[in-house]
């Protein structure tokens, strides 16, 4: 698992803070450790459906 050093700063509402808050005590996760998780979700599954797309693109031709 490649070692997460970077970082990046969000301003988010305190309602949308604390409803993450909930969110990742409900996954027993920390509120980073959460995020990162489903926004490596988020990212690898739109890539994947992107090279999907490409791939059955190519077969069409």
């Amino acid at each position: 698992m490649e070692k997460s050093i970077e970082t990046i700063t969000l301003h988010l509402p305190e309602s949308l803070k604390r409803d993450l808050q909930d969110l990742a005590l409900a996954d027993d996760r920390a509120v980073g450790e959460w995020i990162r998780h489903h926004l490596t979700m988020i990212v690898y599954g739109c890539l994947a459906a992107k090279e999907a797309a490409q791939r059955n693109e190519e077969r069409r031709k």
